[in-house]
């Protein structure tokens, strides 16, 4: 596992030239609209590697396993180096692996996929994929993940068929989150967040509901797919686990044009989408993959494809701080996303796209800033520049302040805070008398004078947190006795 590296948290103008490559500006992030910020609803992750490139955290990535790809192990034959560790397989029988073994240290991808019904639909090797978009490394060639210094542990939990056993993708996530799991070799590195690409019929089963939350007090986020409807009417969360498991991350596809992709699935109240990230990406594969790959990169489309974004995006923040709660970096995450090109309600689709860079500037106690292109004179390539500033993230209200005590002159009556998301930093009080400030009145306590008798008194209480709007909410109003 790499060190901590806790980022400075300088921010001034990023600036990235988008257009035709030349030897002053070719790399690999050129051309791959999700991560560049050469499109106003792209994840805008390169705006933030000033700051952050996921340095020391770990994405474990449970899927179909990994494949040796110069873009993330920096070899071709080998699977671990570069910035995958080592990782697990979980998928046994004889007639799934392919491998002809069961659960073991080789999460080795193998490639052959059947769908539930038994119908080849071509080698996917699907991990590989996922893998890349969340961290493939910044070398020059290829492509580049979000987080392109993170470490990835490929957990391999798919074989031959889509489905899933409960049993191995509980264990996996286990695993995944460094907790003991029987008749394995324990994980060197517990993931900051475990992405979940993947999808099975019905509803979230115990064991796995269970995994995720062990998984979530231990520290690691779980990111999953909000999955596709590839035709007919389109499907919802509710119909499929993870995303129909509480406790995550729903991560629904969005298009270039800032719009819901029509294959991504929808969030419903009871399992509401949270964010929303670019669905048609070009990544890492190996040769013969069903996508049509060149270089050992490939272009495919899919939910999946989003979810690694949004775990990318952790490990920046949990580089940035390794202490921010996984509620927090929730709430990062949904407090800067980029708002829909076209309204979309936000249980359906999500608060928004994901903008790794307004993130981790959030993070950092940065104003929230605005990604602008500009063009740049006679060059046929355009500037994007974060540097105007839009409005602050918001405080969400959970409960409101109360007061406490008797309401009788003389007594001594005391305001709780409410209960806020995220936490705020610092705390102000005003005692209201029928609505109006009743002077020097603003502690947390506050003697009843006779001035009160048979008037209704109140408290307003405001909270404040860096790069968070001041927000106030004033109490229930009670007669003086």
């Amino acid at each position: 596992m790499k060190p901590w590296t806790v980022a400075a948290c300088a921010f001034s103008v990023w600036v990235f030239a988008i257009g035709p490559a030349t030897a002053a500006t070719a790399s690999d992030e050129a051309g791959l609209w999700n991560v560049s910020g050469s499109a106003p609803y792209g994840s805008q992750a390169a705006a933030a590697w000033t700051t952050a490139t996921g340095a020391g955290s770990v994405i474990a990535v449970i899927d179909t396993g990994i494949t040796a790809n110069t873009d993330l192990t920096g070899s071709s034959t080998a699977i671990v180096g570069g910035n995958v560790a080592a990782g697990y397989d979980f998928v046994s029988g004889a007639d799934k692996s392919l491998d002809g073994d069961g659960w073991d240290a080789d999460p080795t991808d193998v490639g052959m996929i059947f769908d539930p019904h038994g119908t080849s639909i071509g080698k996917s090797w699907h991990g590989t994929h996922v893998a890349g978009i969340a961290a493939a490394l910044r070398n020059g060639t290829g492509v580049v993940g979000v987080a392109p210094d993170a470490t990835v542990v490929p957990i391999r939990i798919r074989g031959t068929n889509w489905n899933t056993d409960t049993a191995s993708l509980d264990a996996a996530i286990r695993w995944g989150a460094g907790l003991s799991v029987s008749g394995t070799t324990s994980n060197a590195n517990p993931a900051d967040v475990i992405n979940l690409s993947l999808d099975v019929e019905g509803a979230c089963p115990s064991a796995v509901q269970n995994a995720i939350n062990d998984a979530v007090d231990a520290g690691s986020a779980v990111v999953v797919a909000a999955d596709n409807t590839w035709s007919g009417d389109r499907q919802t969360t509710a119909s499929r686990y993870p995303a129909n498991c509480s406790n995550v991350i729903r991560v629904t596809a969005s298009t270039e044009a800032g719009d819901l992709e029509a294959f991504s699935n929808l969030g419903t109240t009871a399992f509401p989408a949270t964010v929303a990230a670019p669905g048609t990406v070009v990544s890492t594969c190996p040769a013969g993959a069903a996508i049509t790959c060149t270089g050992g990169v490939g272009t495919a489309s899919g939910t999946s494809m989003s979810a690694p974004q949004v775990s990318g995006t952790i490990a920046l923040l949990r580089q940035v701080n390794p202490t921010l709660s996984v509620s927090a970096l929730t709430d990062l995450i949904t407090a800067t996303a980029t708002p829909f090109a076209t309204s979309c309600a936000s249980a359906e689709c999500g608060s928004g796209i994901l903008n790794a860079a307004a993130a981790v500037g959030l993070a950092c106690g940065q104003p929230v800033q605005a990604v602008v292109s500009t063009p740049v004179a006679d060059t046929g390539s355009s500037a994007i520049a974060v540097t105007s500033p839009v409005p602050q993230a918001k405080f969400s209200k959970r409960v409101s302040p109360k007061i406490s005590g008797t309401k009788r002159v003389g007594r001594l009556v005391r305001a709780s805070t409410g209960n806020w998301s995220p936490k705020p930093s610092s705390y102000s009080y005003q005692w209201l008398r029928n609505g109006k400030v009743i002077k020097h009145a603003t502690k947390s306590a506050y003697r009843l004078t006779r001035a009160d008798r048979r008037k209704k008194v109140s408290v307003r209480v405001t909270v404040k947190r860096a790069g968070y709007l001041n927000a106030t909410a004033v109490s229930g109003s009670y007669r003086v006795r």
